[in-house]
């Protein structure tokens, strides 16, 4: 499930009962505004699954990746830290896939180097987010 949340705060009772009536192994939110306590409060709820975010350069953004504890993951260590960008490898060696979730700031250009270096590491990527489409018009 990827949702653009708008604030992870302000919606999280309506997202903890989404959750619990649309299970989902594999939860992705971008535009998150998030604050530590809250994403503390998420990962208490949903115990089950292992939880990665990063915050954004501003008080906007953010995303945030919970993966249910049954699927292999790890956090690609090479992007730990970027501002607004969640990197992890998914599976096992014969099925691992890189899964990766950006919040582009709208009034920011999109990150194209930092996508060509998460694209080299892996051909099997899934590559998703809130990228504010810049277009010229």
């Amino acid at each position: 499930m990827l949702l653009n949340v708008s604030s992870l705060n302000h919606y999280l009772p309506d997202i903890f009962l989404l959750l619990e009536s649309t299970p989902c192994p594999i939860i992705i939110f971008n535009d998150t505004h998030q604050r530590n306590d809250t994403v503390k409060l998420f990962s208490r709820h949903f115990s089950n699954y292992n939880v990665y975010w990063e915050a954004c350069s501003n008080n906007f953004g953010g995303v945030l990746i919970a993966m249910h504890r049954s699927i292999p993951v790890q956090r690609v260590d090479l992007f730990q830290n970027q501002s607004t960008i969640v990197v992890l490898d998914v599976g096992t060696t014969t099925a691992k896939f890189q899964l990766a979730t950006c919040y582009s700031p709208p009034n920011e250009k999109l990150p194209i180097n930092l996508f060509d270096k998460i694209l080299e590491r892996s051909i099997n990527t899934v590559l998703i987010g809130d990228f504010n489409a810049k277009h010229r018009s």
